[in-house]
């Protein structure tokens, strides 16, 4: 099987059929932070969202997204770290004490496959940095970009 070749991407604010998208017409500005949140929530709201405003991928409306994604990945931490400590093999007592795989187990891969779906959609993904735009360079920004196409 030969090499896959570049990926065919448009850049950020421009579909394939090279016309302006909505994102282009949508100024970047960090969402504010919602009231209340639990405090793990909190603080990686304030070490993730100055990166992404910084890279210019938020606008006002992505703070439910950006929450939703952090409380996945906050519960998808929470239970990987008791995973760690009590193991992935636990005793069902509904079965008479034989070994059964961890609950834990579920509610981590289930977590982290949702916070990976809001990652993908908020350009945390490889791909997505791929087409962000970092530069006002001839070069459509991407002298700066180590992830942008060629």
């Amino acid at each position: 099987m030969g090499a896959r070749g570049r990926l065919k991407l448009a850049p950020v604010g421009e579909s394939p059929s090279g016309e302006a998208t909505a994102q282009s017409l949508v100024a970047p500005k960090e969402p504010d932070k919602p009231n209340g949140l639990p405090l793990e929530i909190d603080a990686l709201w304030d070490e993730v969202v100055p990166v992404l405003s910084e890279a210019g991928l938020l606008s006002e409306a992505d703070g439910m997204t950006l929450e939703m994604a952090l409380r996945h990945f906050s519960v998808a931490r929470k239970a990987s770290n008791e995973m760690i400590e009590a193991g992935v093999v636990t005793e069902d007592k509904r079965h008479g004490g034989q070994e059964a795989k961890s609950p834990r187990a579920q509610i981590f891969k289930d977590n982290s496959s949702m916070f990976l779906e809001y990652a993908k959609q908020l350009g945390l993904s490889f791909a997505a940095r791929s087409r962000i735009n970092v530069g006002g360079d001839a070069n459509g920004g991407k002298e700066g970009n180590p992830f942008a196409l060629d």
